[in-house]
């Protein structure tokens, strides 16, 4: 059985594609979202080693794809407690390198934020042009890092996931509106017992006013009223990290993952 970070990353994965064994790999699919990084990958059973590196690119394209279709290749894999991976050689490749935290949170580890936006209205997405504004603050967040018309696509085939979910009652997608603007969002969505937050993402000119923390103590109260245990994953280098811990979500697990986009 997958550990909390893995199995909730699985979750909406199922939902938008194919999630199948193959061999020693668990192969994540979604042929009609090719620009989704996360979404065609494969888990591995444990770390890479850079001497296999062939033969997992060659598995890639075999079990996932090859340009034109699939421009990328992905890899997610658990890391064992205190297992240090040297990503140096993939990098020297071209390859992005991710370490993730899990973190978990229960209701008696909750804790309101020493600061709370009182200047904003927090409510469930209700209308498309809720979407539309989350769209536009993901397309300046990106700044061109990738493509945008594949970006653009990604984020499409992000919100027929998201919204095949909270059609099936599963969780909801939420929004911090300041003065009537959107100035922030995130997404919470149940699986089984645990709950798995997506996306927390705030507007660059309205950071470091409580806005985020704000937005996910209050989300996370009423998550609670769900499920017993929340799960939030961060990449250990992401400044919302330390936020997360403030609210009493606690490191728990991580996964690495490791990323090459063609050029």
């Amino acid at each position: 059985m997958h550990a909390l970070g893995i199995a909730s990353e699985l979750m909406f994965h199922r939902i938008s594609g194919n999630v199948r064994r193959d061999g020693s790999y668990t192969v994540i699919e979604t042929k009609n979202n090719p620009d989704s990084y996360s979404g065609n990958t494969l888990l591995l059973a444990r770390s890479p080693t850079y001497k296999n590196r062939a033969t997992l690119e060659t598995d890639f394209a075999s079990l996932i794809g090859k340009p034109p279709t699939i421009r990328h290749r992905s890899f997610m894999w658990p890391l064992d407690d205190a297992e240090v991976f040297d990503p140096s050689a993939f990098v020297q490749d071209g390859y992005e390198y991710c370490e993730n935290i899990v973190l978990v949170a229960t209701k008696d580890n909750l804790r309101a934020p020493l600061r709370l936006n009182h200047e904003i209205e927090i409510r469930s997405f209700s209308s498309d042009q809720d979407w539309q504004d989350l769209e536009s603050m993901q397309i300046r967040e990106n700044d061109n890092v990738y493509p945008e018309a594949e970006f653009r696509n990604y984020l499409a085939g992000q919100r027929r996931t998201y919204q095949t979910l909270i059609d099936a009652d599963r969780g909801n997608w939420w929004g911090a509106y300041k003065d009537g603007k959107q100035v922030a969002s995130l997404g919470l969505f149940f699986d089984e017992n645990i709950g798995r937050f997506q996306s927390v993402l705030t507007d660059a000119v309205y950071r470091n006013q409580g806005i985020a923390r704000t937005l996910v103590h209050h989300v996370a109260q009423l998550g609670f009223a769900e499920v017993e245990r929340l799960v939030m994953v961060a990449d250990r280098s992401h400044h919302a990290l330390r936020m997360y811990e403030e609210l009493g979500f606690k490191a728990a697990e991580r996964f690495g993952t490791m990323l090459w986009v063609l050029k």
